[in-house]
């Protein structure tokens, strides 16, 4: 994978309070750009060419806007669109992903603790999982009290933003603070943990590019539960009638 990425000097970068383009990663087939908004610093996406927003509002009221729509959001919801767009008002963490057509979707806020089991005792939520196999996501992380993480890495960029509480970020050379607003990238591999003490918890909103999870042409809820003979069309004996056309990866709007 290339993982050349501008500004960055460590494997774990803050981004407390700073707002406006923050960084840009290139993987194999897409680039994840990062962005910081509130009320001084709107957000304004003219490129149409292949271009999605994952977006996070942490305070205050949020307007975005497309050609088709206008989404008003506030503190706690979460977005996923196709550009050109803008984003005005409140305050929030935009990630912006090429090569990938998303489903428009809006939700939250979000809930108090995650529905899925993580590492380390803490829970996760897919706030919008990937339309097919090795799509990007975003999910919401959830830190209890006293939490002290198992150090580990990923294979992919991470991009995060707190969305409410407070920890730290465990590194091999140092610690850092994590605070409501703050966002961080992590690179590919890089060694890291979070903690939190007696006293706190913390939410994070995180970006992966990619993932190994998601439906399939021959696997998915609507395929698997189709029977023919009392057996599943999905992964099994019964062949599919048809090849069904591939839209997620395909940039058209037919």
């Amino acid at each position: 994978m290339d993982t050349r990425t501008n500004n960055l000097s460590s494997v774990f970068t803050r981004f407390p309070s700073q707002f406006g383009k923050l960084i840009s990663h290139r993987g194999t087939d897409y680039v994840t750009s990062v962005v910081g908004w509130n009320q001084a610093t709107p957000f304004v996406e003219e490129n149409s060419d292949r271009v999605t927003l994952f977006g996070y509002v942490v305070v205050g009221e949020t307007t975005v806007k497309t050609a088709t729509s206008t989404y008003h959001l506030i503190a706690g919801q979460y977005f996923s669109i196709a550009t050109p767009c803008s984003v005005q008002g409140g305050e929030g963490m935009i990630v912006r992903h090429t090569n990938f057509k998303p489903l428009s979707i809006v939700g939250g806020p979000i809930e108090a603790e995650g529905r899925l089991q993580y590492i380390s005792g803490c829970t996760d939520t897919l706030l919008i999982p990937p339309p097919r196999h090795g799509d990007p996501c975003f999910n919401a992380l959830y830190f209890p009290p006293e939490t002290n993480q198992q150090p580990h890495t990923h294979p992919s960029i991470r991009v995060g933003v707190v969305a409410r509480g407070c920890g730290e970020a465990v590194l091999s050379d140092r610690v850092e603070p994590l605070n409501t607003g703050d966002i961080f990238v992590i690179l590919p591999d890089g060694l890291h943990s979070f903690r939190t003490s007696i006293n706190q918890q913390m939410t994070v909103i995180a970006y992966h590019p990619d993932s190994d999870f998601g439906p399939e042409d021959d696997h998915h809820p609507m395929i698997n539960r189709t029977l023919i003979n009392g057996v599943s069309a999905g992964r099994g004996d019964t062949k599919l009638t048809a090849t069904p056309s591939v839209v997620s990866r395909e940039w058209n709007d037919s």
